[in-house]
């Protein structure tokens, strides 16, 4: 299944951290082995993935897919979600 790390906790004063910091939080969350990062926002009109996904790059991920139709274009289109679990 998939995870979810919102990006505000990647942040730091209103800008994505350092790659190294980037790293270290997506080690302790237990996502460095994640087989892909898919990168989105709430829906088509944002851009913000964007740097979402260039973080991910930046701190070592290879597959990195965008999902530029957002959520609200995952959920139009009739594609399941699931609720996060209190880890995430």
């Amino acid at each position: 299944g998939s995870r979810n790390l919102h990006y505000d906790q990647l942040l730091e004063d209103q800008r994505f951290a350092a790659p190294e910091k980037v790293h270290r939080i997506l080690s302790d969350a237990g996502l460095l082995d994640a087989p892909r990062v898919v990168a989105y926002c709430g829906g088509p009109s944002c851009s913000a993935y964007q740097a979402g996904a260039k973080a991910a790059e930046e701190a070592g991920f290879k597959n990195i897919k965008h999902l530029s139709i957002g959520i609200s274009g995952w959920l139009q289109a009739g594609k399941a979600t699931d609720k996060a679990d209190s880890k995430s």
